[in-house]
């Protein structure tokens, strides 16, 4: 029983190793940062639940098995003392671009969903992995465009901070 126990210990810290030097869940190398105000950024034409999203595009130059998104905003309200500034949910969208232009559909790009950060219900997290999926060919995090769209649903600008945590190459923001 005991070497039993052994050998699944060895075995389980082996394959934890084994997925930490290839970029797992959890352990990144490099991060990426950006702020802006929701006012300033770009608007998607695209909705979330019928509200006006903005969109920010990230470019990835080397395959990478995971990434790592964290989204976080803001708003400033005046108090009667002072001014204070208060988190605010903000739901969003990981989109991949892929380029379609050879099937002559007429479109040249479409947008296939990587993942979110809320579900069904509205919960939402600040924090979400997307992973490259062996089981799904446009499921892969290939060099390549993608686009997070976001909405707080709140009319009034917000100030947002976006980290994109990799493990092969740093991201940069924009085209």
């Amino acid at each position: 029983m005991i070497h039993m126990i052994k050998w699944i210990t060895i075995t389980l810290l082996s394959a934890s190793l084994a997925c930490g030097t290839l970029g797992s869940p959890g352990e990144y190398r490099h991060v990426s940062a950006r702020k802006g105000i929701s006012g300033e950024s770009q608007i998607s034409d695209q909705k979330i639940a019928g509200d006006t999203t903005y969109q920010l595009f990230f470019n990835i130059k080397k395959p990478e098995k995971c990434v790592k998104i964290s989204f976080v905003s803001e708003i400033r309200e005046d108090t009667l003392k002072e001014t204070v500034t208060r988190e605010v949910n903000t739901y969003y969208i990981v989109e991949k671009i892929i380029d379609i232009d050879r099937f002559r559909t007429g479109d040249k790009t479409i947008f296939y969903e990587f993942g979110r950060n809320f579900d069904t219900r509205w919960n939402s997290s600040h924090t979400i992995v997307v992973c490259t999926d062996p089981l799904d060919p446009l499921k892969k995090l290939n060099p390549g465009l993608y686009r997070i769209r976001f909405s707080s649903f709140r009319s009034p600008e917000y100030g947002y901070s976006v980290e994109i945590h990799s493990n092969i190459e740093q991201v940069g923001f924009g085209f």
